[in-house]
Parts: C-alpha cells; structure tokens; sequence
C-alpha cells in the first residue's frame, strides 16, 4: 500500500499537464458544450482523494512500513538526495483531509459561472496548487518539501491575480509573493544548517539525530525554520498577506485562505522534535502565536466584510495552534489544525451566502467591540498599521531595488554588451546607411570597429601601396631572416634548453 503515495500528488500534476497541452495544441477545452477541463480536473482531483483515504486507512490497520522510496534524484559526495514520501501517521490523514477538500473545491469550481475562456486556466492552477500541497505534505525531506512549498505559492500568486484582474490584484500578487519568501529565506537556511550538521535532509534523520547537536545548533535550526512558519501561517508581522487573497468569490479563496496558511502549522507539526529541544524558538512561537491571535480578534471585529473578518479570523486561530504547540499540547494543535481547515473551507465556499446574511441583518452591536476607546478602534480599523511597516522595510526597498537593477541593466549593461535599442528592430539590416553594415554598439562592437579600421590602414599603407615601392624586397628580406632564425632555434642546444626549461617548471 506504500506505492499509493506516489499516485496521489502525481494525478494532479498529469492533469495539470494534460489541461496545458489542449490549451498549447489548440484542442477544444471549455465551452457551453464541452466541460474536458472541468471533467478532467475533477476525475483526478476524485481519484486522488480516494487514494489517500485509502492510503489513511491502510495506515490505521498497520499495512504501511512508514516511508516509501521512489528512487535518487541527486548524489554528489556526502550529498545524497532520494524522492521519498511518508506513509504513516500525521501526513498521510492530513494529505486525505486535503484531498477530499480539493476534490470538493473542483466540483464547486466546475458549477461556477465563469467565461468559457477562462475555465481552463482555473482549472489547470487548481491541479498544480492541489500536486503542490499534497507533494508538501507527503515528502519525507526538506527538498521534497520545499519543492511543494515553492510550487503552493507560485500558484497562489497566480490565482490570485487570476480572481481578480485588475491592478489591485498585482499589488496584492506582489505582497504574498515577497512575503512568502521571506519564509523560504528561512526554509533555505534551515535546511542548509540541517545539512552541514546532519549531512541528511530527511526529516526522521533530523529528529534522530538531535541528541548528536549542540543546544546552540538545535536553537539556530529553530530559529531558521521559525521564519519560514510564521511567514506561512500568516503570523506577525506577516499577516497581511492572507487578507490580500480573499477578494472575490471564486472558489479559489478558499483554497488559498483555507488550506495554504495551514501548511505552516504542518511544518511546526513535523519539526516537533526541534522546537521541543530548543527553548528560545519556542518561546519566540508562543509570543508571536498570542500577539496574532490578538491581532486577529481585534481586527475582525472592526471588519465590516465577511471575507475579511474570516481571514482575520483564521490568523487569530492559526495564532492559537502557534501557542498550544509552544505549551506542548502538540496532539491538541494536530487536531485543531485539521478541524479548523474543514470548517474554514465550508465558510469559504459560502462566503456569498454568509455575506448576504450579513448585509440584510447588519452587525449587531457587542460589548467586546473596542468602541470604547477611539483610539483604539482606530487602530483596529486600519490593522494597527501592519500594511504600513510591512510596506517601508520589506516591498519598497525591493522595489527600488528592482528600479535600480533596471536602471543599471538599460544604461550601463546594454551600452557595454552592444544591445540594439527597441527602434533598431523595426529596421531591415540592408535598410542602414551606406557604409554602417558593420558598425554595432557597446564595448565590443567599438573594440571590432577600432580592429578593423587599425587593420585596414595596415593593408592600405604596407600591402597595397608596397607595390612598385620595393616592399615586396623588403618582405623577401624579412622571410630570410626568420628563416634563420627558425633553424637556430631547431638545433640541439635550444632543444634541450627548453626541455631542461620544462622539466624545471614541471618539478
């Protein structure tokens, strides 16, 4: 039953690519008559979760050795790298939970009204983002892991600019793109500290291998892979990003709301063995975890759309996993974790009914609001002003960053390589000005054209005019001479001179 764990995030991803074809290839995809993308989508999104329930149920009667190995993917030295996957505990019911979740998401997802051009799209990153997260949770290593990680964000990125259209979208894109990696700065150093200490990066190598590491070493891999949870689970200050992928309807936000933060927290589940040996991590877990949960309460309260009182909502409860998990209530967190992302998900999915509700009855007034202090609401009201911080130390220094680096790859790397400018391409080559054939731009091209004007003169001043001017003597001449002087230089004595020579810079 272990070689179950392969088929479940691979069927996606055949999807995935099968939907990627029929759009490059042209073939009929969806239309008012043709569901393919849709009917696909969910018969392996279908398939898939029926594999894990069965692989989750296998593991209950004890039929599943725990791990399943696909085979190397990278060797060099120490450094050896297999595809392997988990096929016992934690993961493999959570990889159910989240197949079933999805499966569901695309039986939604193929009865929403949408343009028939846009159908296909949706439905090819709803396979990626479903081969992503479950690849994340399934993998038995950091690599495998991150693999997924990399991919769950490239697809959220992706589908939230896909839900909206619209300039706010590539804003709301950038944010979660440059706060996720924030986190995998975090999963990178972690995992490489893991490496140089353990020269594994399996995950069961890493907790059997604890005993072997300084407190030193165990608190800096903590602390690395603490960056990479709190980016993911929306914790503070990272928070803001999961506000930013709810701003529409579509089913997609409650893929990305419901499931992608939770993918944090499975990371705290699987380094359990780390954070219990490591004091400052985990002390540093439990504040941040009650700072958000906080933050969250508050500023739902002062929400006035549905949507985003439930992503503020699920920050506060994410928060509350982060601190039972520093207290030690691990099996508590595990199930809080996978209840709190089905309920999430069923709110989600009615999130235009439960907005409707809300429109009609209005808010009702509660004693816990903080009206009582203005300035407090305030605060509460703009998100205590994290859109802010968040913006000035991490997205505008990048962007400058990136202006800059454009600036300097316009007018300095183009000038030197010789780059034609864009107005050169509308021009037909034989079209230049007579006597410019050869002329180009940059450093290269100006080094080429002094050669060849330096070169020139030389076949104009010796060559051609050496004609009738006794040159072709003076050529003789100097043939003779290096005549001779090449026999010298093959005679005995300079022979063995440069043999001696040789041997003495050999040796």
């Amino acid at each position: 039953m272990d070689a179950l764990v392969i088929l479940i995030p691979l069927l996606p991803l055949l999807a995935a690519l099968w939907l990627t074809g029929t759009v490059l290839c042209g073939l009929p995809g969806n239309t008012p008559n043709n569901t393919l993308s849709a009917d696909i989508s969910k018969g392996a999104l279908m398939l898939a979760a029926f594999l894990a329930i069965a692989l989750a149920a296998a593991s209950l009667l004890g039929k599943n050795t725990g791990s399943f190995s696909v085979g190397q993917w990278l060797g060099s030295d120490t450094l050896n790298i297999r595809i392997n996957y988990q096929s016992n505990g934690l993961p493999v019911f959570l990889a159910a939970l989240f197949a079933v979740l999805l499966a569901m998401a695309a039986q939604f997802t193929a009865g929403c009204f949408l343009p028939a051009v846009g159908k296909t799209p949706l439905h090819i990153g709803l396979c990626l983002f479903a081969s992503a997260i479950l690849q994340l949770v399934l993998s038995a290593n950091a690599i495998g892991t991150l693999m997924g990680w990399q991919l769950t964000a490239f697809c959220a990125l992706g589908l939230t600019v896909y839900s909206h259209r619209c300039l706010a979208a590539s804003a709301s894109g950038l944010t979660i793109f440059l706060v996720q990696r924030t986190g995998d700065a975090g999963f990178l150093l972690g995992a490489g500290l893991t490496y140089a200490w353990t020269e594994n990066l399996n995950w069961a190598h890493l907790s059997s291998q604890l005993h072997t590491l300084s407190s030193g070493q165990v608190t800096s891999i903590g602390l690395c892979y603490l960056l990479a949870i709190l980016a993911q689970s929306a914790q503070l200050p990272f928070s803001i990003w999961l506000p930013r992928t709810i701003d529409s309807t579509l089913p997609a936000n409650a893929i990305l709301a419901a499931l992608m933060p939770h993918t944090g927290i499975y990371l705290l589940l699987l380094l359990q063995p780390v954070f219990e040996e490591a004091l400052l991590p985990r002390i540093l877990l439990g504040v941040v975890g009650f700072s958000t949960a906080v933050y969250g309460y508050f500023t739902g309260l002062a929400q006035t759309a549905a949507r985003n009182a439930l992503a503020y909502a699920i920050a506060a409860q994410l928060g509350i996993m982060c601190l039972e998990a520093s207290l030690g209530f691990w099996q508590l967190a595990a199930w809080h974790l996978c209840a709190h992302a089905a309920v999430r998900f069923w709110q989600f999915l009615n999130l235009p009914v439960l907005q409707a509700a809300l429109d009609e009855t209005g808010a009702r007034p509660h004693t816990s609001r903080p009206t009582a202090s203005r300035r407090l609401f305030v605060a509460c009201l703009q998100g205590f002003w994290l859109d802010l911080f968040i913006g000035w130390t991490l997205i505008r220094p990048i962007r400058r960053l990136s202006h800059d680096l454009a600036f300097f790859d316009r007018h300095i790397v183009d000038q030197l390589t010789g780059n034609p400018q864009h107005r050169l391409y509308l021009n037909p080559v034989l079209a230049q000005p007579a006597g410019t054939l050869g002329n180009s731009g940059g450093l290269p091209g100006k080094l080429t054209n002094s050669a060849a004007a330096v070169l020139q003169w030389f076949d104009k001043q010796l060559a051609l005019r050496g004609v009738g001017k006794s040159g072709i003597d003076y050529g003789r001449k100097l043939g003779f001479i290096a005549n001779k002087i090449e026999r010298l230089l093959l005679g005995p004595r300079y022979l063995a001179l440069v043999v001696f020579i040789t041997l003495l810079v050999a040796f």
